[in-house]
């Protein structure tokens, strides 16, 4: 499972930075239950909205108001790792050829082979689609989505392998909870490593998660999108659109992902150190309140060239995006403890 719970892909061997949703970046997590159709832009294609990836970008179009048919459907799942999904989408014709609305809903529970990680997801969605003449469309899409996850820590690290050690420098306090005694880090020596992910289950079973229960995600997510389409004749086509997206996170962060091994063989007391050459994962918890909103704007205009011996397509794209982060609280915070005997220095306000 994806460890940042995120709508990425990868194409041609390389990972989205983000996702694009009706053309728009989109930074939370997505749910097929008011997904239209997905598309895969590749090459000169993935510049079509403006902003792109080196492997091609991909772009989830949403459900829209339908005036070919009216839609009941309900959608039941159950599956393994405790899996349970419901999904309701319907479509009704308001007035024949100028009016159709379209709702959907979900809610969505389910496991993981990893121990402890779980995702509960409920969404709305409803969209109006207004046609005031056969040329052009007038489509208004909402959205709210709640995302509560219990994160794995992703696959550990390797930072114990190699012969060579390194120092502490400026750390922070250390508690050991075995032995409820605290330290000032600073000095410590301890081993190195390539860096990569280990894969060896012999070593860490595949479904260890060091992060606990309590390493909680959650995102709540409201967008607005407003699409205006006119087809001047057969070959000329424009589209004026306009989107809002606001997304709020609380996201616990617990532990780092690498493995290390203590190299210091006296305690900063000078006691021999018990855990000499043992390795060790450090735990701690970090709490971010996140999250960003977003307004963009554009006008986009193809024209269709059509010869006896080809077929090209010429466009023109104008648009804006504002991206407002909403980061409320210091992303990273390091506690002390000026009582202790291990504190050394002074407290600048």
């Amino acid at each position: 499972p994806n460890a940042t719970v995120q709508s990425r892909i990868i194409l041609r061997g390389i990972s989205n930075a983000y996702a694009l949703r009706n053309g728009w970046i989109w930074y939370s997590p997505m749910d097929s239950f008011s997904t239209e159709r997905v598309e895969e832009l590749r090459g000169p294609n993935a510049f079509l909205y403006g902003e792109a990836d080196v492997g091609g970008a991909q772009n989830q179009v949403t459900k829209r108001g339908l005036f070919t048919r009216d839609v009941n459907r309900l959608r039941l799942m159950l599956g393994s790792y405790d899996i349970r999904r419901a999904e309701i989408d319907f479509n009704r014709r308001l007035v024949k050829d100028k009016v159709a609305a379209r709702f959907a809903a979900v809610s969505h529970q389910s496991g993981s082979w990893i121990d402890n990680v779980r995702r509960d997801f409920r969404g709305l969605y409803g969209a109006v689609t207004y046609r005031p003449g056969r040329s052009t469309t007038i489509s208004m899409m909402a959205e709210h989505g709640r995302t509560t996850a219990v994160l794995s820590q992703g696959m550990f690290v390797d930072q114990f392998s190699r012969a060579a050690t390194a120092t502490l420098g400026n750390v922070g306090y250390i508690h050991n909870t075995a032995t409820n005694s605290g330290f000032r880090g600073q000095g410590r020596v301890i081993s190195t490593g390539p860096g990569i992910a280990i894969t060896d289950t012999t070593l860490i079973p595949k479904s260890t998660q060091t992060n606990g229960p309590d390493s909680t995600y959650k995102n709540a997510t409201t967008s607005f999108t407003i699409e205006a389409e006119h087809h001047v004749g057969k070959n000329l086509h424009l589209q004026v659109t306009g989107n809002f997206y606001q997304q709020k996170i609380e996201n616990w962060t617990v532990s780092g992902r690498s493995i290390t091994r203590d190299r210091s063989p006296l305690l900063p007391n000078g006691q021999p150190n018990p855990y000499f050459n043992e390795l060790y994962a450090e735990y701690y918890r970090l709490r971010n309140i996140d999250g960003n909103i977003v307004r963009d704007m554009r006008f986009s205009a193809v024209y269709d060239l059509d010869t006896k011996w080809f077929k090209q397509q010429f466009i023109a794209n104008v648009q804006q995006h504002q991206d407002t982060p909403g980061q409320k609280k210091p992303k990273y915070v390091e506690y002390i403890d000026p009582a202790s005997a291990n504190w050394s220095g002074t407290i600048n306000p």
